[in-house]
């Protein structure tokens, strides 16, 4: 099957489309895009479930019925999988001040029992909690881009531009 994810009237812009990685559960693919589309598809058929406007390039994590996913503005998105209803919003980056946040984007995340770890593309990682919404506390790990945080072994590692930090 094929299924079209962008109108035919912006597909001069199509080069510049980014996604995120595909997530499949059950009979559902998940993807999202820097056009403002967050999608579920049916695996079988590739039918469209439901549409959502969600900004995010990010590869989203389920956990159980939900969806989590971070938009590229820095807003912290919980989605209902099945009806693809949005549960909560939740500005991750509101203490940034106005011009610096303009500059400061998403990396990648991962999901913990009870925090999202997040890098962005100015070197920090925030640690969310993931009931609130709130950021628990922030790490400077450099000043430029670094790599979305992976876990191994009870550890979370970062890459950096010509090292990787392990964190317990």
């Amino acid at each position: 099957w094929l299924t079209p994810t962008q109108s035919s009237e912006i597909y001069g812009q199509s080069f510049f489309i980014k996604s995120s990685n595909l997530v499949a559960n059950n009979n559902s693919i998940f993807l999202s895009n820097n056009e403002n589309g967050f999608f579920s598809l049916d695996i079988k058929t590739g039918i469209l479930n439901w549409k959502q406007n969600i900004n995010s390039t990010l590869t989203p994590t389920l956990v159980g019925n939900f969806i989590f996913t971070i938009t590229m503005e820095g807003f912290l998105v919980v989605i209902d999988r099945r009806q693809g209803n949005i549960i909560r919003i939740t500005d991750i980056f509101k203490q940034f001040k106005k011009k610096r946040r303009l500059k400061i984007k998403p990396v990648g995340f991962i999901l913990g029992s009870e925090n999202i770890y997040l890098t962005t593309s100015h070197g920090r990682l925030m640690i969310i909690d993931v009931t609130l919404g709130r950021t628990i506390s922030m790490l400077k790990i450099d000043n430029d881009k670094i790599s979305r945080p992976f876990v191994l072994n009870q550890n979370l590692y970062i890459i950096k531009e010509n090292s990787i930090i392990r964190l317990n």
